[in-house]
C-alpha cells in the first residue's frame, strides 16, 4: 500500500500543496517592517493537513527568513521527498553555483540532497 507524507493511505486524487511556509523560531528570523510572524513548524502543517491527502509541496522562503537556508533544509528533511523549496539567495550567487551539488550559499550539502520530482 502507498502511504502519503502523512502515513495515511495515498488517495486517488493526491495533492501537491504549491505554496506553504514554515516559520521555525529555532532557526533565524528578521523582522520585516517590524512584523514577525507566529510559529508555524512542520509538525503544525502536518497536523492541520492530516485530514487531506498532501504528498508533496512548495515550501516557500519568505522575507523574515532572510537568506538563512537551515529551516529550509530542516523542513525538507522533515517532510519528505515529496517537499522542494523555493528560497531567496543573495544576488552575488552565481547560476553555476546553484547548479553545483554543495552549493554553500544555497544551503545543500551534498549531492545526495537532489530531490526527485514528487510524481515519482
Amino acid at each position: 500500500m502507498n502511504l502519503a507524507s502523512n502515513g495515511s493511505p495515498m488517495p486517488r486524487h493526491p495533492l501537491f500543496d504549491a505554496d506553504l511556509h514554515i516559520i521555525n523560531p529555532q532557526f533565524p528570523l528578521e523582522p520585516n517592517a517590524g512584523y514577525l510572524p507566529p510559529s508555524f513548524t512542520v509538525q503544525d502543517y502536518q497536523d492541520r493537513t492530516a485530514h487531506l491527502s498532501v504528498v508533496g509541496g512548495a515550501v516557500v522562503s519568505g522575507s523574515f527568513q532572510g537568506f538563512d537556508q537551515t529551516y529550509l533544509l530542516d523542513a525538507l528533511h522533515r517532510l519528505g521527498p515529496g517537499f522542494v523549496g523555493v528560497t531567496q539567495l543573495p544576488v552575488t550567487v552565481t547560476d553555476e553555483q546553484v547548479l553545483t551539488p554543495g552549493c554553500a550559499p544555497c544551503g545543500s550539502t551534498s549531492a545526495a540532497e537532489d530531490r526527485r520530482p514528487w510524481y515519482t
